[in-house]
């Protein structure tokens, strides 16, 4: 049977298709393949290089973000230059670059329940390459519902975690029916993370797909692989599918969340808070950053960190003063400003994504 690999192909993957595992046919698969990688960041920018250059024919990156600086730290698909720019359009730039022969499809916009199943169908497989507990949960469940699998990854200041979720061996879910307490596990933009730890896991994620996707090797279904770098100890961790899992116990009867935090009524655009400010409306303004960050670039207010907020003595006395809280991308904000409606504050609003909305609608030379 004559080869569907172009001579082209053939030299590109030679050392690949050299390996008995692999081979011609393997290859093939692999040209025939696709998967969707659910953020461009710190697992996705190793994720989807190893992809590309191993010749997954068609690769999908959605992310709703843009390049900043501190993103360089980890992110290895963008340079300098690349910074103001949609992250899935300087990813696209950079994979092409690398391997012209793939088809590269980018969704500028935010993963939810609205457009998941849509885009989840047009791939074999999942990456998560996210840091949010709510889209983790997303990408799970649109997964699980139209049968595809996910290839985990996450990390957390000097450790990381790989899996592979499928209805069969057990999903996202069957471990963790509810998400943590967000001060338990905060993401890396308050706990900090060294930059190589992503590529490490990053990789791995690529790795799991790709063995998937050839029928060789073992794979991480109903496993946890945990990583710490500073000790330089690793174990697998077996888990066993849940039968009561609400996910893949009853995929046809899966109901998609959004990954929004709040409903529009207890969120103000960046538009909108601009208005507000030039009005000089009765406001206080939060910020829930970290220091660092608020240094960095801010619009103004207090400086209140979202692990400090409860009970602080620069909170406003008056429960019923309207509050604007803030935050990079409007995730640790929804929190916080949730935190504060339970201690009694009656008008609480979050800035509708963050200061990456307010750099793109209000003031392009915002640092973030």
């Amino acid at each position: 049977m004559k080869s569907r690999l172009t001579p082209e192909e053939q030299q590109r993957y030679i050392r690949q298709i050299l390996l008995s595992e692999i081979g011609t046919e393997g290859q093939e698969k692999l040209k025939q393949g696709s998967v969707l990688c659910v953020g461009a960041g710190g697992l996705g920018s190793p994720a989807l290089l190893y992809l590309a250059a191993a010749g997954v024919g068609r690769i999908g990156i959605i992310d709703a973000d843009t390049v900043s600086v501190d993103n360089l730290q980890r992110q290895i698909l963008f340079s300098t230059e690349d910074v103001g720019s949609l992250k899935v359009s300087a990813a696209k730039e950079q994979l092409l670059q690398l391997n012209p022969l793939l088809q590269i499809d980018v969704y500028s916009e935010k993963l939810s329940a609205t457009n998941a199943e849509k885009i989840f169908a047009d791939y074999d497989g999942v990456i998560d390459a996210t840091d949010n507990f709510s889209t983790r949960y997303l990408i799970n469940d649109a997964a699980i519902k139209l049968n595809k699998p996910v290839f985990f990854g996450s990390i957390f200041k000097f450790s990381g975690q790989v899996s592979v979720f499928s209805r069969e061996s057990g999903c996202y879910r069957c471990l963790f029916p509810q998400p943590p307490a967000e001060e338990l596990a905060p993401d890396c933009n308050v706990a900090g993370v060294l930059g190589v730890l992503p590529g490490i896991v990053g990789s791995y994620q690529a790795l799991e797909f790709l063995k998937w996707k050839l029928g060789i090797g073992d794979i991480l279904t109903g496993k946890i692989l945990a990583i710490d770098v500073l000790t330089h100890q690793s174990r697998i961790l077996n888990f066993n599918r849940n039968p009561e899992c609400r996910a893949c116990s009853q995929p046809e009867k899966i109901l998609l969340q959004s990954d929004q935090n709040r409903s529009p009524q207890n969120t103000i655009s960046a538009p909108d808070l601009k208005k507000a400010l030039s009005a000089k409306e009765a406001l206080v303004l939060l910020d829930v950053r970290e220091e660092s960050e608020h240094q960095l670039g801010n619009i103004g207010g207090l400086l209140l960190p979202a692990g400090n907020v409860k009970d602080n003595e620069n909170l406003p006395a008056n429960l019923s003063q309207k509050i604007i809280v803030y935050c990079r991308s409007g995730a640790r904000s929804a929190r916080a400003a949730e935190q504060l409606r339970t201690m009694g504050y009656a008008n609480v609003f979050n800035l509708e994504g963050g200061l990456i909305a307010w750099k793109k609608d209000v003031d392009p030379n915002l640092k973030l």
